[in-house]
């Protein structure tokens, strides 16, 4: 699918979504996020790029830009607090946490009643 390169840390912070999607393979691999704090992602990672998986909890980082289709790298830690899962799935609707919180944000008064 990809071309592969090995996983370095400065490379996937800084790099595009192409060099993140070339380092993933290495990355999962390695199992080297496995039982890392929680909070030291964004440090090691950079800040994610990704839409929202499940619960804010989860790190999501975008491998291809595509749009409405994407392929994003996932991490999720346990109850720990420690990253427990590492893995690759394609994203259908591509919504950015931002937006996700924005919207909630902006309109969840006015539709909490649809939630009781």
């Amino acid at each position: 699918m990809w071309s592969q390169r090995p996983f370095s840390l400065e490379s996937f912070k800084s790099g595009s979504e192409q060099d993140r999607a070339q380092m993933v393979v290495d990355l999962i691999s390695s199992q080297v996020l496995l039982k890392i704090d929680y909070h030291n992602i964004p440090d090691i990672l950079g800040e994610e790029t990704g839409d929202y998986y499940v619960t804010d909890s989860n790190f999501t980082y975008r491998l291809t830009n595509r749009g409405n289709a994407d392929w994003i790298l996932t991490l999720v830690p346990g109850d720990s607090g420690n990253i427990e899962k590492v893995f690759i799935r394609k994203s259908c609707c591509s919504l950015s946490k931002q937006t996700l919180n924005f919207a909630l944000n902006a309109f969840g008064p006015s539709i909490s009643w649809l939630l009781k």
